[in-house]
């Protein structure tokens, strides 16, 4: 947790500086998606992924590790004491390798990442299909995050030389612990890409929540009835992005529940072109 947490706050801080509007990202979803990637890698490029993702254990450890993280959100249901309207949580984390058919993947690898990730391997032509591979992953992703994510690789995503693709797919659904009464909810100023001034329907509330003030960002826990899945939600001070940010974090989810989903992929290529890519 503690490595993934720094991987997000390192990402936060390094797409803020390009992006000065609204924006969101998922460590859980990257993490996952890199953590798989990492596995596979030797050398140089394992150090410094491992670097990166401020990683602390071994490749060993780590599988038993997700798999962990894995069932336990797997398996994860309303809190004890939920009220009995809470109604069902759904939490449903889903990865996948979509492989060139006639890519030879060592098998220690596909091993890990099976046990480990949940990781089913699936064979596509890449090679003489790379579109119609590229429209057939982003309906599984389409389809794991019951539609909230559509088009997750773009067209030039995938080409003829793209051997790999490892992804992660993530859907959170559960009720507040404290409801957002729809008779609250009225127009706010939100503000796209930190600048264009919109008025856009926005929850409301007033209550009291952990905090927490770290300079130019503050930090705000929206509990849910799910076990220890809270809603973190991060908003910067900059004039117009913490404005914009304010009014999209109030507007996150609808009445009494909240939905939030993800998606990472990457795409490793051929010697001849050699690299890796993140689709999304």
């Amino acid at each position: 947790a503690k490595s993934q947490n720094a991987l997000g706050v390192d990402l936060y801080r390094a797409l803020g500086a390009e992006n000065p509007g609204n924006f969101t990202i998922s460590p859980a979803s990257i993490g996952f998606a890199l953590a798989m990637t990492w596995l596979g890698a030797r050398a140089d490029t394992a150090a410094e992924m491992k670097k990166v993702m401020h990683l602390t254990l071994e490749p060993a450890a780590l599988e038993q590790g997700y798999q962990a993280v894995l069932y336990d959100w797997q398996t994860a249901g309303p809190r004890a004491d939920a009220p009995r309207e809470a109604g069902a949580l759904a939490l449903r984390v889903a990865n996948r390798l979509f492989v060139e058919r006639t890519l030879k993947v060592e098998q220690p690898f596909m091993t890990s990442t099976r046990q480990g990730f949940g990781a089913p391997a699936e064979l596509v032509d890449f090679v003489g299909a790379p579109q119609p591979s590229r429209l057939h992953i982003n309906d599984w992703v389409k389809g794991q995050t019951r539609d909230r994510i559509v088009d997750l690789i773009p067209e030039d995503g995938v080409t003829d030389d793209t051997r790999l693709v490892l992804v992660n797919a993530l859907y959170f659904k559960a009720t507040w612990e404290e409801q957002f009464e729809t008779f609250a909810t009225r127009p706010k100023p939100f503000f796209a890409g930190g600048k264009n001034e919109l008025k856009v329907p926005t929850m409301l509330r007033v209550g009291h929540y952990l905090h927490r003030d770290a300079g130019d960002l503050e930090v705000v826990e929206l509990p849910s009835t799910a076990v220890a899945s809270p809603w973190w939600s991060c908003c910067r001070r900059s004039a117009t992005a913490w404005r914009g940010s304010r009014a999209s974090s109030t507007s996150s989810g609808r009445g009494s529940k909240g939905s939030r989903a993800s998606a990472s992929a990457w795409s490793y290529r051929s010697s001849r072109s050699s690299r890796a890519s993140p689709c999304g």
